[in-house]
């Protein structure tokens, strides 16, 4: 089974799926050696890792599709993608497309901002594409995708601009533009979550930044809720962030790192994530 199926049988499923975000393999391949069985590439980690600038549009396609594609080839679990707003018109869409399932992304989402798109958090005065606008470039995205199984996700981010009334008029008109999940960005409350699941009809997936809307709940309360995927896109690069400012730190401070080696992984535990001794059978296999 590829990833794509695996992703499609997930979706189907009655199963709750927690979703880290990734931006490099080493991060996909701790995700997946976890346990954890689909990971999401957070395009705010991405700009951040391969560009070193915020999440405001600066990284393009080609950029994109070329960091992903390494992370696929990383991991087995289904990968999926942050395709931004398409990256233009509905042709640039169907490019967009292309390009991600030959890197052998298992799914995309896009999302219904105009350009320049911006992280949804930053602040600052939200606008979204017209609902018209929004239904064309997904059903140009289905087009694309052919019969191919990856998946196409359409994310909105109208509870940040319009409130839940709009998020749910777009969960459905996009579901009918044929995608196969739909992302809703913004949600703060059971409540809320519940009434958007109780009136959509495909499978819903929401976001949590760590400490902030949502995190209170727990896997099995989204389970109750309907949610079939819950991404953590922050997870991982904060705690990147707060262990290599403290092991750095400390470092620089006292000239060496014996006080912080327990927070480290060893040379052993290292090895056994890149898979050392796969490769060295192969090469003592053809000595």
């Amino acid at each position: 089974m590829t990833p794509s199926q695996k992703l499609r049988e997930y979706l189907a499923n009655e199963k709750t799926y927690l979703i880290p975000g990734v931006f490099e393999c080493i991060g996909a391949k701790v995700a997946q050696s976890c346990g954890f069985e689909i990971v999401s590439v957070t395009g705010n980690g991405l700009s951040a890792s391969f560009l070193g600038r915020p999440d405001m549009g600066f990284l393009t396609m080609a950029e994109n599709v070329d960091c992903v594609s390494r992370i696929c080839r990383s991991v087995a679990v289904p990968v999926i993608a942050d395709a931004d707003n398409g990256y233009g018109g509905v042709l640039n869409v169907t490019r967009s497309v292309e390009e991600f399932m030959a890197a052998g992304v298992a799914g995309i989402h896009i999302e219904d901002q105009p350009n320049p798109k911006k992280c949804a958090y930053y602040g600052g005065e939200k606008s979204i594409l017209s609902l018209e606008e929004s239904v064309k470039k997904l059903k140009a995205a289905v087009y694309a995708r052919g019969r191919n199984p990856m998946c196409i996700i359409a994310r909105t981010d109208a509870m940040r601009s319009h409130g839940l009334d709009e998020a749910i008029r777009r969960t459905h008109a996009y579901a009918e533009a044929g995608v196969d999940a739909v992302f809703v960005v913004g949600l703060e409350s059971r409540e809320e979550i519940e009434e958007l699941v109780g009136k959509s009809q495909s499978p819903i997936l929401v976001n949590i930044n760590d400490g902030k809307a949502l995190s209170e709940f727990e896997q099995a309360d989204f389970e109750q809720m309907g949610i079939k995927g819950v991404m953590y896109p922050a997870t991982l690069r904060n705690a990147m962030v707060y262990a290599a400012k403290r092991s750095l730190q400390e470092m620089r401070d006292k000239g060496h790192t014996r006080d912080v080696l327990g927070a480290l992984a060893d040379f052993e535990e290292f090895n056994d994530l890149m898979e050392i001794a796969k490769y060295q059978q192969i090469e003592e296999q053809f000595r």
